[in-house]
Order: structure tokens, then sequence, then C-alpha cells
């Protein structure tokens, strides 16, 4: 009787943590949606709880305050969503094709997840939150810029080292694809173009 009742505990152990789980990814979920749909700065508890149908004290209990939430919503959809690896565009020796082939991958990736990255970046500007969550980001796009500076800096002097870096750092921005394509109605292909133009320019003085 007593392994009886041993098991059915251990069973009710197992079956509140995936309640539990299952509760916490659905009031991710909901907070993902909304913050693609309308931004983390216009969404509140209410909203998500709502959405999750849940009550607002649950999410509460799954995530006491904002950063915690915010965090568990960029691992969220950055495992649905991953940026470009930068990895494979170092097998590419010739560092103009490199660089066409990482802005085709990441500005694909743009196009794709605009509305997302869209208020994100908007939030940042007034969120310190939403900034904190975007360190990673900041750090992958490192990765990408020292993958595709690579090729050009042997044999350059170092001023214009600093002017390659920073040119390819605006090539890979958010901002700079989200200017040429919805201001000035680049398509993907132009902006690449105009992209590899201004590195080679910068190499070649």
């Amino acid at each position: 009787m007593a392994q009886v009742g041993k098991k059915r505990g251990k069973y009710n152990l197992r079956a509140r943590a995936e309640r539990y789980q299952k509760t916490r990814q659905r009031i991710v979920e909901a907070a993902v949606e909304l913050h693609r749909t309308h931004g983390a700065t216009q969404t509140t508890v209410t909203d998500i709880a709502k959405k999750a149908g849940v009550e607002r004290q649950t999410v509460y209990n799954h995530f006491p305050d904002e950063l915690s939430l915010f965090k568990a919503c960029s691992a969220h959809n950055r495992a649905l969503n991953p940026p470009p690896d930068p990895e494979p565009w170092r097998l590419i020796a010739d560092p103009e094709e490199r660089l066409r082939r990482a802005l085709a991958d990441l500005y694909g990736y743009y196009r794709r997840n605009e509305q997302m990255l869209a208020n994100v970046t908007a939030d940042a500007q007034v969120n310190p939150n939403t900034r904190k969550v975007l360190e990673p980001r900041a750090k992958h796009q490192e990765r990408m810029r020292d993958a595709l500076a690579a090729g050009w800096e042997q044999g350059v002097e170092q001023r214009r080292k600093r002017l390659l870096c920073g040119g390819l750092w605006v090539a890979l921005e958010f901002q700079t694809w989200h200017t040429l394509a919805r201001q000035q109605g680049f398509d993907d292909e132009e902006s690449i173009e105009l992209m590899v133009s201004m590195a080679r320019c910068l190499m070649e003085g």
C-alpha cells in the first residue's frame, strides 16, 4: 500500500510539473505573438494573460518581473527564427562574394521577421529591459562582421580596417535594410549591391 502511495505521489509531481511547463509555454507564446503584432511596450500583463487563457497572477507566478519574461520570449523567438550562422560564410574565399552571400542570408532573415524586428528595435529606444535582451544579438552581429572583414583586412592599413568594419556594421544593421527596403523601395539585390559597392570603395580608397 505504501508503495502504491509513493508511485501516486511521483505521478502527481510529474503531472504538476508538466502542467507548469505547459502553462509557462502558453504564456511565452502569447507574449511573443503580442510583441510581434503590437510591440512589447504596448503589451500589458492583462493582454498576455487573456491571450494565454490564464489569470494575471499566473503570469506573475511564472515571470515575477519584466526582464525574466522578455528573456524567455527572446529565447523562444530565437529558437523558432534563428539568425544566419556566419561560419559557412568563412568558406567563401572571395570577400565580395562572401559579403553578397552573407547579406542575402541576412536580408532574407530580416524580411521574414520584419514586424518583430521593427517592434523590438523601436522598443529598445525606450525600454532598458528590451536593450538588455538584445545584447546577444549585438554579439552575434560582431561575429558576422568579423567573419566578413577577415578576407579584406589582409595587408590593409589600420585606419582603413576601421572604416571597413564600420561599413560592414552598417550593412548588417536591421535599420539599414529597413530604410533601403521601406523608404527607398530597394529590393534585396539592389541593397546588397549597394553595400558591396560601399565596402569596395572603402578598400580602394
